[in-house]
């Protein structure tokens, strides 16, 4: 804050002055780590390897496409839709992003953690068992999360959506859908992380982006900006099709189909309630919501209250 008003206030630099403060505070922020936890003391270049740093790029440099595919699909949506439609039509698709971009908060939050436990688990004997019962409960996870998310749109759109943009309101069941799918994927990055096929999350990802250019190509002209949601949409769902399947040539997950089928069946039941933008079918669509939730997270609901409790208990034997 301190340079932004140096350099784009003071200076009158503009959006260049933006970007040096950003880098200034970045570099002093590096500085700063690097002598407050003394990491000067660990480094010996007698030890640097070639070999090993070779053998870190040929695991790291995969995930590089990976981590950008979210953003290189969104670009790619708004590079068609600014070439055959316009800036207006492209102001509408990136306000009809905002909010189903909210599901990618709770995803976020439970990949950092995951990634890790994927990672310790794999050389677990039963891992087969932890990764199917993981699944499940990030699927129900990201299920509920949904579900309230698609119940509370009315309001949330009311309140911080701005200006005419009724048109984005439409979107956003498909993109509802789009995110749902790529929470998934997510969670199956995290087992070729864990096993190290890295190779495997960049060339899937980099399928989906093409996939989803394509489609977004061949249908502009036809639906609109429905072509940008629903190119999206198919591309991360191909994508969680494709993953499904391949990371079954690592581990034996075993996939509860009819419960998959009938949460899906919810979620689209509420897209569908939530399109026809209805006072009472939103209210219908809000008790479905919060109903969904909590009866998907019951396990997880128990599992932390009874965490919580044995906390609150060693806290209170030990005043």
């Amino acid at each position: 804050m301190i340079f932004a008003v140096i350099f784009v206030w003071y200076l009158r630099i503009g959006l260049l002055g933006s970007v040096i403060a950003l880098c200034v505070a970045s570099t002093l922020s590096f500085i700063y780590l690097f002598i407050k936890s003394k990491l000067y003391l660990y480094i010996d270049v007698r030890l640097i390897s070639w070999s090993k740093i070779k053998e870190l790029l040929r695991y790291s440099w995969p995930m590089v496409p990976n981590s950008m595919s979210m953003w290189v699909m969104r670009v790619s949506d708004r590079l068609v839709v600014t070439f055959f439609m316009g800036v207006s039509a492209n102001a509408i698709y990136s306000v009809a992003n905002k909010i189903p971009s909210i599901l990618t908060l709770a995803q976020n939050a439970f990949t950092m953690a995951w990634q890790e436990n994927a990672s310790i688990a794999a050389k677990d004997d039963d891992v087969d068992a932890y990764y199917t019962s993981m699944f499940k409960v990030m699927y129900d996870l990201m299920a509920g999360s949904l579900g309230l998310l698609i119940a509370a749109t009315p309001i949330l759109f009311a309140i911080l959506i701005r200006g005419d943009y009724d048109q984005a309101y439409y979107q956003m069941p498909v993109l509802f859908m789009a995110m749902f799918f790529y929470s998934m994927c997510a969670y199956l990055g995290g087992i070729y992380v864990a096993y190290k096929r890295t190779k495997s999350v960049g060339i899937t990802t980099i399928v989906a982006a093409v996939c989803n250019l394509i489609v977004d190509i061949a249908l502009i002209n036809y639906i609109g900006l429905y072509a940008a949601s629903g190119s999206t949409f198919v591309s991360y769902l191909f994508l969680l099709i494709f993953r499904m399947i391949d990371v079954r040539k690592i581990v034996k997950i075993r996939y509860p189909y009819m419960h998959l089928l009938l949460v899906f069946g919810i979620m689209i039941i509420e897209c569908v309630l939530c399109f026809q933008k209805n006072f009472y079918l939103n209210c219908i669509n809000f008790v479905v919501g919060v109903v969904a939730f909590c009866l998907l997270n019951r396990g997880l609901f128990k599992t932390v209250f009874l965490k919580g409790l044995k906390i609150l208990k060693k806290a209170i034997n030990k005043s």
